[in-house]
């Protein structure tokens, strides 16, 4: 796994039509369930008991991907730890000069479940078209051995640490939206167009709130 060290912010460096941020989401297996359910139809045998990390990737990058499968993706995955000591994983895949990079907070313990679950063989990733309703769902190709020294990695519980974490995740957001912010996984050339499928802390915010509420009783 590479350590991404040097993450500098320019904005003269982001190039809005071609770099995108969208949100990623964890599902755990009841979830992929119910949403079958919900539309009606079976949960195919790749999915079933198995977690899901969804996100979406621009149009050129999906018919890129839909032409030559999954399985010819590169794959990269990286960590960094912010200036509040917020930890982030980084899971890039790339398909000739295009990048796909999910962004996992690994300061919320929900982010944290579903790392654990891809290290152990249970994570399906979902890509979609991000101007349509296809998808693409293939296996991580990541291995244990690779996944699993990023779950020793201890979540904080102090509030002031927890509120600056949140404070500065938008400039790491940004930061990683650069081009160049995550280097090409082998193919030649710099990288000419860039998504981001951000996973939003939700429990970290949830524990915010419950230590507010008690605070104020």
């Amino acid at each position: 796994m590479e350590t991404l060290q040097t993450l500098q912010y320019s904005p003269g460096s982001v190039d809005p039509l071609r770099s995108f941020v969208h949100q990623a989401r964890f599902m755990a297996p009841h979830e992929v369930t119910e949403s079958f359910i919900r539309r009606g139809q079976f949960v195919p045998p790749e999915l079933k008991s198995h977690w899901s990390l969804c996100g979406e990737m621009t149009d050129a990058m999906f018919d890129e991907v839909e032409a030559s499968a999954p399985s010819k993706l590169a794959l990269r995955m990286s960590s960094f730890t912010t200036t509040h000591g917020g930890f982030y994983l980084v899971l890039t895949h790339q398909i000739s000069l295009r990048q796909h990079r999910f962004v996992l907070p690994l300061w919320d313990t929900g982010v944290l479940a579903g790392v654990r679950a891809m290290a152990e063989g249970k994570l399906k990733f979902m890509l979609a078209q991000q101007t349509g309703e296809m998808a693409v769902v293939f296996s991580s190709g990541f291995k244990p051995h690779e996944v699993e020294p990023v779950l020793a990695y201890e979540i904080p519980d102090d509030t002031e640490q927890l509120l600056a974490l949140f404070a500065e995740m938008p400039a790491v957001v940004e930061t990683l939206r650069q081009l160049q912010a995550v280097p090409t996984c082998g193919c030649p050339g710099p990288i000419q167009e860039a998504a981001l499928s951000v996973v939003v802390p939700v429990q970290a915010a949830l524990s915010l709130v419950r230590g507010t509420s008690s605070r104020q009783r």
